[in-house]
């Protein structure tokens, strides 16, 4: 395998003693390393035969190559691949990604429990909510981006759902602001407090999260533009309270915009 087709930044970064397109192990594991760091699915993948995150995809000769030295799969038919290595294993350093769902299925099972106490405790289903749209999307970074990759509906719905829930945490930490900052007394402060601060986390967070997910359809302008025209359109079919807002907003934008022509034509 040659590493003329690669990032620019592995090629930068392979040994200086050896050619750049040297194939010893040593250059072998260094350019699987800095490959392993990439976000984008089409340089990295699970291969099928060795079950490692060793796959990589040449896009000038559209040839699946496994990095991993001891496994040497190079094909141009990838579903061929898997089903014939389906099931088999010839050698297993790292865990097999189907055993992945289980771990992520824990995590968000134990997160939504903690969080349905702490909701029950303080009487607030927003930190459920929060600690539960936590868990999930953690859990899809961490241990099932391989199934999100792999199958574009599935990345698709992906990004629609993180794109809805960056828009709703921010909704809801100006909802939250205004609660806090508003001159009736509060029953808890420190616990609006402590709610304000977890909801601009996890916006940090969910923004980073996207932002490694940039790649993926469709971008955060369409989807905004999406939900502007949808709100649009319910509001003004009736729909409450989209439509008292936008009676509310009517009513005050419509005296500035006659003073503005009075002035203009007079």
């Amino acid at each position: 395998m040659t590493t003329e087709n690669l990032p620019a930044n592995i090629q930068n970064n392979v040994q200086r003693k050896h050619p750049r397109d040297c194939i010893c192990e040593r250059c072998c594991a260094n350019n699987l390393q800095l490959l392993g760091k990439q976000s984008h699915p089409d340089f990295t993948s699970y291969c099928p035969k060795c079950g490692q995150k060793t796959l990589w995809r040449d896009f000038k000769t559209e040839y699946y190559e496994c990095l991993n030295t001891k496994c040497g799969l190079k094909e141009n038919d990838l579903n061929a691949v898997e089903n014939k290595y389906r099931g088999k294993k010839d050698w297993n350093t790292l865990k097999s990604p189907m055993a992945k769902p289980i771990i992520a299925l824990v995590v968000t099972l134990t997160v939504s429990v903690i969080a349905l106490v702490i909701s029950s405790v303080f009487g607030n289903t927003l930190f459920f909510w929060l600690l539960f749209g936590f868990a999930s999307t953690f859990s899809l970074e961490q241990w099932l981006g391989y199934y999100t990759k792999k199958y574009r509906p599935i990345s698709i719905f992906y990004r629609v759902v993180l794109n809805l829930s960056v828009l709703s945490i921010l909704w809801v930490l100006i909802q939250s602001g205004i609660k806090l900052f508003a001159i009736k007394p509060l029953t808890f402060p420190i616990l609006n407090s402590v709610l304000i601060v977890l909801e601009f986390v996890l916006f940090i967070w969910l923004w980073r999260v996207i932002s490694k997910n940039s790649w993926r359809w469709p971008s955060m302008k369409i989807t905004l533009l999406t939900v502007a025209c949808a709100v649009l359109i319910l509001a003004f079919i009736g729909m409450e309270p989209l439509a008292l807002y936008k009676d509310k907003s009517i009513a005050f934008i419509s005296p500035s915009i006659q003073s503005f022509w009075k002035q203009l034509f007079h």
